[in-house]
């Protein structure tokens, strides 16, 4: 097991070591570090399967040591280690998703052991990993009790409140593409451990039935595959496994005599949310064929001179109902299903045409923005759409700028620093956006190769506070000492750009200056080629 433990006390960390390895209970490869900043470092390079954390660090102790450890490393499971009985550390350690509290000398070392094995077990089922146990319902499947006893050590440890355990009774109908006639029958059953929200159920069962429908070669026959699902929760719909598997059974038949859709759950609730998701992914997909989707452009202008230095391009839905809808509000949707790849590809096709045209207009186009998904980000088909952009439409990468979600970048730095890095090796600028709302360090900006930040709407709102203008201060001069420029965003009064051009910001945006819109395609608006007078 690889352990990072985040202890300053050389003495105690060599003799955790020992006592850990002489357990024998896992092999420990542990590797140890004084502070968080040295635990930032080594988790960009390595990935642990738990961390031991110290929460009497000098500088960083009780309950900030947690909330910065998770911050850095924020899919590990943490054990927390302290010398404070106090019950009130414990609940609030435990509340911040520690999955254990142990205290220094009074815990031994089998036990510490057991503990950090239980809860690299828990983290691990908190979340699926793909990983499907599959048994086979015998010939006769109204002998359900017996069939269930197997089931039983299954479930019994996962069917928590916090963590879903879905059984899914499965009918697979293999028929031969020249035939109707089918050639085999496949009863079986699913188990899918660690299914945290019940967002997350629609999902996993969409990728269960799209692996099982697979087509088969067979010879020179290819064989089709048709699934009917039927899907019991635990501990939802019930605890006991006869009862689950006779639910899931139920839904199958259900599903089979009515012959829509591909799976049926036995809760009439998650039928419901599953045929609205269904529904909002076909309605996503007419949106990008029938041009429904459209971006507007919003200026980014010069604080001192109030000039228009750069435009931030920004997706909306035309909906048939007549409503325009606002990327936030479907792009999470779009994310959490698989489309957000289409979609940001989409918008910066829309991009590229738009600049194309109005060079061969003659017009001096502005530098344009694209926010892209923390998901694109991870991509490496993301370098490729943007060299691809770039050479089709012969758009100078000094025009094209992304924005990043801070929040996003660390959430996994290592994948958001290599990409970042390639993009920037383009020509593009990188700008991090809603800068300050994440754990912000100037560690973070050494290592991100941005070229810009965007402080949160939230430190602008409250700029007349003087707590907020001194932190909004700090932000601002921490950028520029790393050669980074700085825009405010969410500018609705004269006071708020004022006061951010006092400070130091060097570009502003906002509806105080023009709120987004649609522009056209030969030209740029004058009211963004002139200088703007509020």
């Amino acid at each position: 097991m690889k352990i990072l433990l985040v202890e300053d006390d050389a003495a105690d960390a060599a003799l955790l070591e020992k006592q850990l390895t002489e357990t024998g209970a896992f092999e420990v490869n542990l590797r140890r570090c004084t502070d968080i900043c040295e635990a930032e470092r080594l988790t960009n390079d390595e990935d642990f399967d738990v961390v031991l954390l110290d929460m009497d660090l000098p500088g960083s102790a009780g309950i900030r040591a947690v909330r910065n450890i998770q911050s850095v490393c924020p899919n590990t499971p943490i054990v927390a280690l302290s010398a404070e009985d106090s019950e009130d550390n414990v609940l609030a350690a435990l509340s911040l998703g520690v999955e254990d509290y142990v205290l220094k000398g009074y815990c031994t070392v089998q036990a510490l052991a057991e503990s950090i094995a239980a809860a690299v077990e828990r983290h691990t089922r908190s979340s699926w990993d793909g990983k499907l146990l599959n048994l086979r319902i015998p010939e006769n499947p109204t002998e359900l009790r017996h069939f269930a006893e197997r089931l039983r050590p299954i479930l019994a440890s996962d069917a928590q409140h916090d963590v879903r355990t879905l059984v899914v009774a499965a009918l697979i109908e293999r028929t031969l593409d020249r035939a109707d006639r089918v050639v085999d029958l496949d009863h079986c059953v699913f188990i899918v451990n660690g299914v945290g929200a019940a967002e997350d159920i629609d999902a996993v069962t969409e990728e269960l039935s799209r692996a099982l429908s697979v087509p088969i070669l067979a010879g020179s026959d290819r064989v089709v595959t048709k699934t009917h699902l039927g899907i019991a929760v635990a501990p939802d719909d019930a605890r006991e496994p006869a009862e689950l598997l006779a639910k899931a059974l139920n839904a199958l038949s259900e599903q089979r005599e009515e012959n829509t859709g591909r799976w049926k759950y036995y809760s009439q609730e998650l039928n419901r949310r599953s045929a609205h998701r269904q529904r909002l992914l076909t309605d996503v997909s007419r949106a990008i064929d029938s041009d429904q989707l459209h971006v507007q452009y919003q200026p980014i202008v010069d604080a001192k001179h109030r000039v228009a230095v750069r435009l931030e391009a920004l997706l909306r839905w035309s909906r048939s109902d007549g409503f325009v809808t606002s990327a936030s509000t479907f792009m999470p949707f779009v994310e959490e299903n698989g489309m957000v790849q289409r979609v940001d590809e989409y918008v910066v096709d829309q991009v590229g045409r738009q600049l194309r045209q109005w060079q061969l207009r003659g017009t001096d186009a502005l530098p344009v923005a694209i926010n892209v998904s923390a998901r694109s980000l991870s991509d490496d088909r993301l370098v490729r759409v943007f060299e691809g952009m770039l050479e089709q439409y012969e758009v100078p990468p000094r025009l094209v700028e992304l924005e990043v979600t801070e929040s996003s970048a660390i959430a996994d730095m290592r994948t958001a620093r290599r990409a970042m890095s390639a993009l920037r090796s383009l020509g593009l600028g990188i700008a991090l956006d809603d800068f300050g709302c994440a754990y912000a360090s100037l560690d973070y900006l050494r290592r991100l190769p941005a070229t810009r930040i965007k402080i949160d709407k939230d430190f602008v709102r409250d700029i007349a506070d003087q707590r907020t203008a001194t932190i909004t201060q700090a932000l601002i001069d921490m950028a520029h000492g790393l050669d980074m420029q700085v825009v405010a965003e969410g500018v609705e009064s004269e006071q708020q750009a004022a006061a951010l051009h006092d400070l130091g910001c060097d570009e502003l945006q906002g509806f105080y200056f023009a709120r987004p819109a649609r522009v056209d395609r030969d030209a740029v608006p004058a009211s963004l080629r002139l200088q703007i007078v509020p």
